[in-house]
């Protein structure tokens, strides 16, 4: 029996948002500052194999979502939240590679 996030069905959903992430790429402006792109590929590299960018922040970040959802939040708004703490962050990090010149982060 396949679960809600079988192999076929997670290739699918990731090919499906690469699709989505390539045309609003092409279509927004907000895509060509650097300092979005970056986290971007970060964010993607924790939601996939990270074969298409490879990041190597990606893991961290996977790591630190991942053990924010085995804290005791309440509800999904709690999570949330401290999430958004963590996202802040990675984009403050990537404004600053960026103004540095290390538009693929510090790692690259």
């Amino acid at each position: 029996m396949r679960g809600p996030w079988s192999a076929r069905k997670t290739k699918g959903w990731v090919a499906a948002s690469m699709r989505i992430y390539s045309a609003c790429r092409r279509r927004s402006a907000v895509w060509r500052d650097p300092a979005i792109v970056l986290p971007a590929k970060i964010v993607n590299g924790a939601d996939t194999d990270n074969t298409l960018w490879n990041q190597p922040g990606a893991a961290w970040l996977n790591a630190i979502v991942e053990g924010l959802r085995h804290l005791s939040f309440q509800n999904d708004h709690e999570i949330i939240a401290a999430e958004s703490i963590v996202y802040g962050a990675l984009y403050g990090y990537c404004q600053k590679m960026v103004t540095c010149g290390k538009v693929d982060g510090q790692f690259h």
